[in-house]
């Protein structure tokens, strides 16, 4: 049996729309997944930061520097941030170091938190001093962080108010004056 089909121009017209609606809406599909993997990407690495909080009121800052407890230690996390201030990866062997302006009072030194990523360790050594600074600096010359802290009695309440940005804290003993 021998069938005839008779396709007209009309028909062929209809065919050939319909084959450039499916190509135009797989090319919208690909674009719109190429976004998406490229919001995706991860921006280098631009500074480093310890994860210490900073309190702000309307816009200023209202604590001058962070008070550090002189009967703990403190593992604060080391984080590396991008351009825009989002945490990023640290760069493929990157190695942190850390110095304190006053070493007689505050020892600081590189180790990890509980998870493993890398810390820095301050551990008080007297009883009070103001205005020391912790300058956190790496080995792919990423922008150095400077924070300045306080060594001070525990004067306040125990409260979970503050979160401390991951950072934990070890007792110790009161360092002698």
């Amino acid at each position: 049996m021998n069938v005839n089909v008779q396709v007209g121009a009309g028909q062929i017209a209809v065919l050939f729309f319909l084959i450039a609606a499916v190509g135009a809406f797989i090319f919208l599909q690909l674009n719109k997944i190429e976004r998406l993997l490229k919001k995706r990407q991860v921006s280098p690495a631009t500074r480093i930061w310890l994860a210490l909080p900073t309190v702000y009121r309307k816009g200023t800052s209202i604590v001058a520097n962070f008070p550090l407890l002189n009967d703990e230690v403190y593992n604060i996390p080391i984080l590396t941030k991008d351009a825009n201030g989002d945490v990023v990866p640290a760069p493929a062997g990157d190695v942190f170091s850390v110095v304190s302006s006053d070493p007689t009072s505050l020892g600081v030194a590189i180790g990890q938190t509980a998870s493993g990523a890398p810390a820095c360790i301050a551990t008080p050594l007297k009883q009070t001093a103001t205005g020391i600074t912790i300058t956190l600096s790496d080995s792919d010359g990423l922008t150095s962080d400077i924070e300045t802290v306080d060594i001070g009695p525990d004067v306040a309440p125990k409260s979970d108010f503050l979160n401390l940005a991951g950072a934990t804290t070890t007792p110790q003993a009161v360092p002698p004056a």
